[in-house]
């Protein structure tokens, strides 16, 4: 079925949403996850939001490109089937890593909600600059990514799990039939 030029232009200005009305599912979808994922740290990391109009223009060239393309297999932007598929496998086997994030997601935001309020009027009673109190306040989310990439990047380059180790069996050379 032929689409209409004037759709594929409208929906060509929301990230992914061209690609979808084109029948490519993934490819849409991975650019409306990029971009809401940029959308959300760029909230937290003010230097992110640079990377969105990059998402938008790319989307939205990439709408009309697919449209004058035949045979092009829908496929996500970034990995493949087999990484949405074991990143699927990795949530099953692994709830505590998504039950921790929840967590800290929720202990953020009531420390948002109530508590960081009240720190603000501490400070203003014990008179301290509230230049200083916006500071650290405003980093805070940004701290607690560094920390976390830290933490990821020295679990990548030097941790292996004990699992791993013990399922290692070294190769001793083939038995010779005597």
């Amino acid at each position: 079925m032929k689409k209409s030029g004037f759709l594929t232009f409208c929906f060509a200005f929301v990230p992914g949403a061209g690609q979808m009305y084109q029948g490519y599912m993934k490819r849409g979808l991975s650019l409306i996850l990029l971009f809401c994922l940029g959308l959300m740290f760029s909230a937290m990391i003010y230097y992110v939001s640079m990377v969105l109009p990059v998402i938008w223009m790319y989307s939205f060239f990439d709408t009309f490109n697919l449209k004058y393309q035949q045979n092009v297999k829908d496929s996500y932007l970034i990995g493949n089937d087999e990484w949405v598929s074991s990143g699927m496998d990795f949530i099953r086997k692994k709830p505590t890593w998504i039950g921790g994030g929840l967590i800290v997601f929720g202990v953020w935001m009531i420390f948002d909600t109530f508590v960081s309020p009240l720190l603000y009027q501490l400070a203003e009673i014990a008179g301290i600059s509230m230049f200083y109190y916006n500071r650290i306040y405003r980093n805070l989310p940004t701290l607690a990514i560094a920390l976390v990439i830290i933490y990821l990047g020295f679990r990548l380059a030097f941790g292996t799990s004990q699992k791993e180790n013990d399922e290692f069996e070294e190769f001793k050379g083939r038995k010779e039939d005597e």
